[in-house]
């Protein structure tokens, strides 16, 4: 028999039409046509075949059925990678949510290592939903592996994958609600449903027919193992686009040339910013003082300064330069403006950005560090090696303080 091949795949993003369900935005994502039907015949005939088991759930309290269905067990590494790269593959396309995705970042504690996923689990739960079955209102639970799993212990799930295999059948949508309203997901052969684990769902009786469905997680790492979905550890991109490499340098060689959308800008990107300095030998021009923090002169020899060439602006990162732009244009807008409500507007006004805006102004960012280097190797040849060399003077404490004077640090994911 022909085989039908997989149609485009469509995706929708129902993070929006959760907020007046849920109260907050979540992470959901419907895609369409991920799997053929040809593909989603042969997992149910396979299953059948090989028979299926209650999964059936009771409350203790009233001893009434929570969930009532039948239950297939497969472990399939190999397609169960299959099925997320091609999760991954359908949204490159789509940066924003391919990096949520990606991270978690809805899940991720900011005091906590980052997320990356690694894969989806391998355990597949096939359910099978018989006329008048069906599955209470309920939030999944996380599935964190055990210490026997060796270097892949700890991984933890916080995204729920749902494959729909059949849609001839009526009843069994996928409902999210609360706040007394609902959003039903109907049921299309070869869709997959994605969503944090966090939100509130039922799977809703079944009227006729029988309901087919593969169950199943993506999981995370906070440690990237190279080779496996995630990036190699070297090309991880750090907060405010400082690589994860041994020298912290941000990325503005060609070599890591690949946009960071999230823009997620915090305390890794002032940390990354000491270490660039230091390598680089650049003067802190910005931090509004001719000492360093230990009350010293800067480096550059006071004899005959008018006759030194003034050193290169240091590089900015995206907050910086479009908080410099929509201060100016409030400046311009109401002088009388005090500096804690221009503070307050810019990191309003930079939070609302889209994506397409916040990849922009990290281009410009991009581009304002090799504005940097070009000026910086200008300069050295103007000074001399024996005035500019690495520095040790620049602290942690320093950048801190000026990014203060510039306003507040926001991560945007």
């Amino acid at each position: 028999m022909k085989k039908t091949a997989p149609k485009e795949i469509i995706i929708e993003d129902l993070s929006h039409d959760l907020i007046p369900i849920v109260g907050n935005k979540k992470f959901a994502v419907l895609l369409h046509n991920v799997l053929s039907p040809d593909e989603c015949a042969e997992m149910i005939d396979r299953a059948e075949e090989a028979g299926f088991h209650d999964a059936s759930i009771y409350d203790r309290r009233t001893n009434q059925a929570h969930r009532n269905c039948t239950r297939y067990i497969s472990d399939d590494a190999a397609l169960a990678d299959n099925w997320f790269e091609r999760i991954m593959h359908a949204l490159k396309d789509r940066p924003a949510l391919e990096y949520k995705l990606r991270s978690a970042s809805f899940a991720s504690n900011k005091n906590e290592k980052p997320n990356h996923a690694v894969g989806i689990n391998e355990r597949l739960r096939l359910l099978r939903y018989r006329q008048g079955e069906f599955f209470h209102s309920h939030n999944d639970a996380k599935f964190i592996r055990g210490a026997d799993q060796g270097e892949r212990a700890g991984e933890t799930s916080y995204v729920s994958v749902l494959i729909y295999l059949n849609h001839k059948f009526k009843g069994g949508t996928t409902r999210f609600h609360g706040n007394g309203r609902q959003l039903d997901v109907k049921p299309r052969t070869g869709s997959i449903l994605v969503h944090e684990h966090n939100i509130l769902h039922s799977g809703q009786r079944i009227t006729s027919g029988k309901k087919y469905i593969v169950r199943t997680d993506v999981m995370y790492s906070t440690t990237v193992m190279s080779g496996r979905f995630g990036p190699d550890p070297s090309e991880v991109l750090l907060s405010g686009g400082v690589k994860s490499s041994s020298d912290a340098s941000l990325s503005t060689s060609d070599e890591s040339s690949s946009r960071n959308p999230s823009l997620e800008i915090g305390l890794q990107s002032i940390i990354g910013e000491v270490k660039a300095l230091r390598v680089s030998g650049a003067l802190d021009t910005d931090a509004g003082s001719s000492k360093d923090s230990a009350g010293k002169e800067p480096r550059v020899v006071k004899g005959g300064e008018e006759n030194q060439p003034k050193p290169p602006m240091k590089k900015r990162s995206a907050w910086m330069l479009y908080s410099e732009s929509v201060r100016v244009e409030l400046a311009g807008m109401n002088p009388e403006m005090s500096a804690k409500e221009v503070t307050r507007v810019v990191g309003l006004r930079f939070k609302a950005l889209s994506l397409e805006e916040r990849v922009r102004w990290q281009m410009k960012a991009e581009d304002d560090g090799e504005r940097y280097k070009k000026e910086l190797a200008e300069y050295r040849k103007k000074v001399g090696p024996a005035d500019v060399g690495p520095r040790s003077d620049v602290t942690l404490g320093d950048l801190i303080k000026q990014s203060k004077r510039a306003g507040p640090w926001y991560s945007v994911v």
